[in-house]
């Protein structure tokens, strides 16, 4: 038997080839939402794992500069300890002190009040390296105790750290084991030797120390943490002595002058007691002992805003002689210009130059035969061109030395008499602590929330 296959009419094809068509649009219509829908899940996967690679990159920028933020408000702290040393601490109702960065002297302003009725100084900015600065502010004295703020700036992150300071109970010598000691900077003109006993001929600072030419040092020059001693022109360190830094700075306590003010030697200046000579005059009002001539002192204590006159140094046998310079609180002006010092044949007392914020110079400078102690923690110590020999100590927060020439070089010896001078107590750093962020106003007091 003969099995005839069904005939596929022409219309029944096309209806066949029709359902395929949209079939395979339907397909089409699915695969790309779903397609569109891959590729977002895969766009967000690596969307989130980049983000958390770039956190996890920046979290340690982030510390970073966190941690450089306290290190700057942290060296803000030291700062302002260290200023606060050069100048005499004062009652809370007084002026606020403030030292200039470049340790030019002290200038006084007056106290701002927070909201919660407490005294503080208006605050001091300054840049370090590398773009960090900072800003710290510091409360008037009340019972010896100061509180300072110090807020440190890296890159947009800041962070705010307080302390408190205290004077100590004891006392420091003024003079180390050197003669020659600039807390700021320390610079030697040529033709200069520096000496003294084994070990006590050096000199040092918190900062650089430059050498001009032809100098010779026996002892070490120890510049500040991190910095370093220039030597110049064949200058040079005796045999056995270092360049190295020192491990810390060092601090110079303020003077004070308040027992001098009230108790001294004043009424025997340019009389029979303590003549004067040669056109120089006593002005009791304004403690003015100027004129370029020469007074010899018998006394031991003497208060003085202005000096200008060469000094004669005559004692009891063995004693100390203290001349001290007022700060701007109790003198209109101050200065110390002393053009000689002398003391009759054989005698050898101690002679002392304290000022409180103002320069001491000694300008034509013939031999000192006596030990001298000069001594300006807030200021400078300026020897003058050609000086005569120099015997004591000087200590200062900038020092300048002349010298003479190089067949006949100006000498400065290191005397040890100098170690019985000593100062007041100094600003000791207490209670320290990292401060949280807070909202408050200008007038809150800045240590909110430490």
């Amino acid at each position: 038997m003969i099995h005839l296959a069904p005939h596929k009419t022409p219309s029944s094809r096309g209806r066949r080839a029709r359902a395929g068509a949209r079939l395979l649009r339907r397909e089409e219509g699915i695969a790309l939402p779903l397609a569109l829908t891959v590729m977002s899940l895969l766009m967000l996967s690596i969307g989130v794992a980049l983000a958390q690679s770039l956190m996890t990159a920046k979290t340690p920028e982030q510390d970073r500069r966190s941690i450089a933020a306290v290190q700057a408000a942290d060296a803000g702290l030291e700062v302002a300890r260290s200023r606060i040393n050069k100048v005499v601490s004062g009652d809370a109702s007084l002026a606020c002190p403030i030292v200039d960065a470049a340790g030019g002297g002290t200038s006084f302003a007056a106290y701002e009040m927070s909201s919660d009725g407490t005294l503080w100084c208006s605050g001091v900015s300054e840049a370090l390296a590398d773009g960090a600065t900072y800003n710290y502010r510091t409360s008037a004295p009340v019972a010896g105790k100061r509180t300072i703020v110090s807020t440190g700036f890296v890159d947009g992150v800041r962070r705010r750290v307080s302390a408190t300071v205290e004077e100590s109970a004891g006392t420091s010598r003024m003079f180390e084991d050197e003669p020659v000691f600039g807390a700021s900077s320390l610079d030697i003109a040529s033709n200069i030797v520096i000496d003294g006993p084994a070990g006590k001929g050096g000199v040092a600072s918190n900062g650089d120390i430059r050498v001009a030419s032809g100098v010779s040092i026996c002892g070490d020059a120890t510049p500040g943490p991190g910095k370093t001693v220039t030597l110049v022109g064949g200058s040079s360190l005796c045999a056995g002595y270092s360049t190295a830094p020192a491990a810390a700075s060092r601090t110079l306590a303020p003077v004070d002058a308040s027992a001098a003010l009230s108790t001294n030697d004043n009424s025997r200046l340019c009389t029979m007691l303590d003549p004067c000579s040669g056109g120089t005059t006593w002005d009791p009002s304004t403690k003015s002992l100027v004129g370029g001539g020469t007074v010899t002192l018998t006394g031991n204590v003497y208060f003085l805003c202005e000096l200008s006159s060469s000094l004669n140094i005559a004692p009891a046998a063995g004693s100390t002689v203290k001349i001290y310079i007022g700060g701007p609180g109790d003198c209109a002006s101050q200065k110390a210009d002393i053009n000689t010092i002398t003391a009759p044949l054989g005698q050898s007392p101690l002679l002392a130059v304290l000022s409180v914020s103002s320069a001491i110079r000694l300008i034509t400078g013939g031999t000192t035969t006596i030990p001298v102690g000069l001594y300006s923690p807030a200021s400078s110590v300026e020897i003058s061109a050609r000086p005569g020999d120099f015997r004591g100590a000087i200590a200062a927060n900038v020092v300048q030395l002349a010298g003479r020439t190089a067949a006949d070089p100006a000498r400065y010896t290191y005397d040890a008499g100098v170690e019985a001078l000593v100062s007041s107590a100094t600003a000791n750093r207490g209670a320290y602590r990292e401060c949280r962020s807070y909202g408050g106003g200008r007038t809150a007091p800045p240590n909110t929330a430490c």
